[in-house]
């Protein structure tokens, strides 16, 4: 069992299929799938850098939390 999936069923968590019905089994296609998009933009001025991820919307940061604090730290 995946480490996302194991988490689903502990938090009692659902994430949409691709009918958009919730599920706690998704497929980890499905799961990259809709990561597709996210982009990180990153900007130089004065010497400084900044980076930017662009386009995340809510399923992506419960996606990212179930799966724990190493993921998520990537897009913070």
């Amino acid at each position: 069992m995946l480490a996302a999936e194991s988490r689903l069923e502990e938090e009692n968590e659902t994430v949409p299929d691709q009918k958009g019905k919730p599920t706690k089994r998704p497929t980890m296609r499905w799961i990259f799938f809709k990561f597709q998009g996210i982009t990180e933009l990153i900007t130089q001025k004065k010497g400084k850098t900044k980076s930017e991820i662009l386009n995340m919307e809510e399923i992506h940061w419960k996606i990212l939390s179930l799966m724990g604090d190493k993921y998520e730290n990537i897009y913070l």
